[in-house]
């Protein structure tokens, strides 16, 4: 009986290891890095997984060292390559540095004792798919939207561009769609300075209106449009027409 009972305690015991290991976050910070004239944070974050960490979105709370107050948070979401099991150490947007904050543990300023601040850690989530790469470059709608603007702009600079090469190159009697293609794959704005310098197609030109030639029409010598002699726009003599 005793036995048994040894049994199932060692069972009980091995099962708490197991959930407090499961619980274990797949993401943690080891160590935050920031003195009070840093312009960047350093975090450390160990990878407990048995995966390569390739993107990682995480959250950081600020807290006054002096009252213990939560004072302010922060989201990140970055490219990462950290492999299983391991640490590595990671750059991020250092806090209020504009009043010279610091990190409790870091290199203090003496006159800035009071901007001193503690952190605390939390994973949103890693190895994300798409949308987190609208969160890595878009992290807050003012941002979207500018970039959104810029986005909208740029592609109708292009567009107008690819237009002003089509023409360029229609007027110059050369393949407009070849020319835009080559806009697309060069940029337009080098191949508008190569039109400019090529100019005119004169052989093409040549081909289209034969040389010495205007319209088409013949300069030789012989009938105009088709007429024999005596007659008006291809008719035949006129009966009270004599024959002298």
């Amino acid at each position: 009986m005793r036995k048994v009972f040894m049994f199932l305690v060692g069972v009980l015991a091995f099962n708490c290891a197991l959930a407090q290991k499961t619980n274990v976050p797949a993401l943690t910070m080891v160590s935050f890095e920031q003195s009070w004239l840093d312009r960047q944070a350093t975090v450390a974050l160990k990878n407990h997984t048995n995966e390569e960490v390739k993107s990682i979105e995480f959250r950081i709370y600020y807290y006054d060292k002096k009252s213990g107050a939560q004072i302010d948070y922060k989201d990140f979401a970055m490219s990462v390559s950290i492999a299983p099991r391991l640490t590595k150490k990671i750059q991020i947007d250092a806090y209020d540095r504009e009043h010279y904050a610091n990190y409790y543990l870091s290199e203090a300023s003496s006159s800035n004792e009071n901007l001193s601040f503690d952190v605390k850690f939390e994973l949103l989530g890693y190895n994300m798919g798409f949308p987190f790469v609208l969160k890595q470059y878009f992290a807050d709608t003012d941002t979207l939207i500018i970039s959104l603007f810029w986005l909208a702009l740029i592609i109708g600079l292009w567009l107008f561009l690819l237009a002003i090469v089509g023409r360029m190159a229609q007027d110059r009697n050369r393949n407009a769609t070849l020319w835009m293609l080559l806009s697309i794959l060069l940029t337009p704005i080098p191949i508008i300075v190569v039109l400019m310098i090529i100019g005119d197609d004169k052989k093409k030109m040549e081909t289209e209106t034969g040389p010495g030639t205007r319209m088409g029409l013949g300069t030789g010598p012989g009938p105009r449009m088709g007429m024999g002699p005596r007659s008006r726009m291809g008719h035949g003599p006129r009966p009270w027409d004599d024959d002298n």
